[in-house]
């Protein structure tokens, strides 16, 4: 085996495991630690400019691109509350700088892409359509390491066109699967919940009913709320608002309320991920 596809082995296989931990810890906890994020981002990172390096493709466009999104990542983890409007105008604008000049380099394109898909996910996370900020971060680490799709020769989709594999990334994949994996996951988990309390409700797909001293201990949302007196389904709540509503029901004598589960994201994105590092982007069959 040739020195590049040995460190593009250990590359994945050590990005793999601190998925794996990272998804035990959003499990069990829910939180996961930014180290984990940092490490994939850094071996990950590492690896690929080395096995560019290897094999020839290193350019100046690929190495300036991935390092902006470095500077990127390293500026949402140690900044957890807001982004350093610096770094970020910086890494889209070398990101952006970098594509124009790529001049046909299919790699060099590819991590200019990955990296403006990296901030991309950043602006999911603040506007609502990504919920959690370790699962953001955890994009963007995927976005760092996995810039291009690794030859493991087992791709099931070897013959589609360079340009698609380009436009969507390992990091757009994995958060495709990953988001499909999720909502399966959850209706099989609330489905089995109202199961085994009483029976099916409307809505027993996306939640089940859990007594509204417990919702603020437990890995649950309020998905309802009383205005006027009556109940309403309702959005996800923010996390300050959650012990509010729920003295909300207790005040009006209502000890049972509608819920939907904080489902462990970095678990199917784990999954996703895996998948696509095997066997290939799943929209490739669309």
């Amino acid at each position: 085996m040739e020195l590049a596809s040995v460190v593009e082995t250990v590359t994945t296989i050590s990005v793999i495991l601190l998925m794996i931990s990272a998804s035990r810890d959003d499990f069990r906890t829910r939180e996961v630690s930014d180290m984990h994020w940092a490490a994939i981002g850094i071996i990950g990172l590492t690896g690929h400019l080395f096995t560019s390096h290897l094999t020839g493709n290193l350019s100046f466009t690929m190495a300036a691109s991935l390092l902006a999104g470095a500077l990127f990542l390293l500026s949402v983890l140690v900044e957890s509350e807001r982004i350093s409007l610096t770094a970020g105008l910086l890494s889209l604008t070398i990101a952006i700088v970098s594509l124009l000049i790529a001049d046909g380099n299919a790699m060099a394109t590819g991590c200019s892409i990955s990296v403006l898909y990296c901030c991309l996910f950043v602006v999911g996370f603040y506007t609502g359509l990504i919920r959690g900020g370790a699962d953001a971060k955890c994009l963007m680490a995927i976005a760092l390491a996995f810039p291009v799709y690794p030859d493991f020769g087992s791709s099931l989709f070897s013959d589609v066109p360079a340009i698609l594999k380009t436009l969507f990334p390992p990091a757009v994949a994995t958060l495709f699967l990953g988001s499909i994996l999720s909502v399966v996951g959850c209706a099989v988990y609330c489905t089995y919940m109202n199961l085994q309390n009483q029976g099916l409700i409307r809505g027993f797909y996306r939640g089940y009913m859990m007594p509204a001293v417990m919702v603020p201990i437990s890995f649950a949302w309020p998905a309802e709320n009383i205005v006027g007196g009556e109940r309403v389904r309702c959005g996800i709540p923010a996390d300050e608002d959650v012990e509010e509503i729920c003295d909300r029901y207790r005040e009006n004598g209502i000890y049972e309320m509608y819920v939907t589960p904080m489902m462990p994201f970095v678990v199917p994105l784990t999954a996703a991920l895996v998948f696509v590092l095997v066997f290939g982007n799943p929209l490739f069959i669309l």
